[in-house]
């Protein structure tokens, strides 16, 4: 019986990972996306409805039991989009018992980030203000019965780990992860400058916001973050005919902007339309320390990082003063240096150039064909599951 190949999504972002891997396997397997249901939602099922793509929710099972789903639905392989979270991270180890290969395939920036509200009484107040109690509660069970533990990306022990250059193995290697489980495959998403063009600026023209939320993950209090979403957005009120477009990161609480969008109405709007979509039809970026900066790139639009505090937060020598430095992205640490860079990118066209590029295509590991890539992986991976079965079917 032809074994069926498990997606596990923790997000919208990894469901756009997987879709064109699905289009290259599903004439020669059959595949089974799973959400976490009502334990996370972090936008996965309004992508797959989004793209038409079938699925069932860990919900649809008498019990959560990777065990049980593992052989209710006849896993041959499971692929993830990270490993350090809780039910991926679970269903990898439940999965290296029963002998099932896992792939872990790239989602995002890897980087170390210090967070700088992470003493006991924020970790304390962290745990209070989980969206999921149930997932709480799973996590708290999974830790105290060993079958899940404090991990950084990439250190749960998948069978291999896709990641998109060179630079990301050698970070991966320095984490102490087995080197010939890494695979450099490039990056699912594809860069083209020549495709996308700028925006031109109308009635309708808007600064785009969009973050990495800061306070779930400890990284910054949230009397501080409300200061600088509160910076950007009077920011914006001083320049005419300028609006700005927030679009919440999918674990953020909708209700955290709903005093900006009222205290700076008709400017500031907040919006839940596709980040994607916004991205082109914005003029550019205004971030903080977010992969949303790349999805930017990929559509040849101009990032503004706004982090007052970003230099206690990463390394000078990683994202994002690397490319800050390269003159790919912008970097405004006060409310004046932010107003002067948004007069800049206004006021003047901008193109990057073919160095450039090429520095961002190296960065995310562009490389040609990488769905072939891991199709080829599946395939070998498959193909070996299949042959030692029947070997082992030949033993009995």
């Amino acid at each position: 019986m032809t074994k069926t190949i498990l997606f596990l999504p923790s997000n919208g972002n990894h469901v756009k990972i997987f879709h064109p891997i699905i289009d290259a396997i599903k004439k020669n397997y059959d595949f089974l996306f799973l959400t976490q249901g009502t334990y996370k939602d972090e936008g996965a099922e309004n992508e797959l409805n989004r793209l038409k793509i079938p699925y069932k929710t860990v919900d649809a099972y008498p019990k959560l039991d990777p065990n049980m789903i593992f052989e209710q639905e006849n896993i041959g392989l499971l692929i993830v989009g990270n490993d350090f979270d809780i039910l991926p991270q679970w269903f990898i180890n439940i999965a290296k018992k029963k002998r099932i290969p896992s792939i872990l395939i790239q989602d995002g920036l890897l980087l170390d980030v210090i967070p700088l509200n992470n003493d006991v009484f924020h970790q304390i107040q962290f745990l209070k203000t989980i969206k999921s109690k149930k997932l709480s509660k799973l996590s708290l069970k999974l830790k105290l019965s060993k079958q899940i533990r404090k991990i950084s990306y990439g250190q749960a022990g998948c069978t291999q780990i896709h990641v998109w250059s060179d630079s990301d193995k050698k970070y991966l290697i320095k984490k102490k992860i087995p080197e010939n489980s890494i695979y450099v495959i490039g990056n699912v998403k594809s860069f083209n400058p020549k495709t996308i063009s700028h925006q031109t600026q109308n009635e309708n023209s808007f600064i785009l916001y969009a973050s990495t939320d800061l306070i779930q993950t400890k990284i910054l209090e949230k009397k501080r973050v409300i200061k600088t979403v509160d910076e950007i957005c009077k920011t914006i009120t001083l320049i005419p005919k300028m609006k700005l477009m927030i679009k919440p990161h999918p674990i953020e609480k909708k209700q955290f902007y709903d005093d900006f969008e009222k205290n700076y109405t008709p400017v500031v709007k907040v919006t839940y339309e596709d980040v994607s979509t916004l991205i082109s039809k914005s003029i550019f970026l205004i971030t903080n320390l977010s992969a949303v900066t790349f999805e930017a790139l990929f559509q040849k639009k101009q990032v503004i990082i706004y982090l007052p505090e970003l230099e206690k937060i990463v390394k000078c020598d990683s994202f994002p003063f690397d490319l800050i430095k390269q003159g790919i992205i912008l970097y405004a640490k006060t409310p004046k240096e932010l107003l002067e860079k948004i007069q800049l990118l206004r006021d003047n066209s901008f193109n990057f150039t073919s160095s450039q590029i090429d520095v961002i295509n190296n960065y995310l590991g562009q490389m040609d064909n990488p769905v072939s890539k891991i199709t080829q992986s599946i395939n070998e991976i498959m193909m070996l599951k299949d042959t030692r079965q029947q070997r082992e079917g030949a033993d009995l």
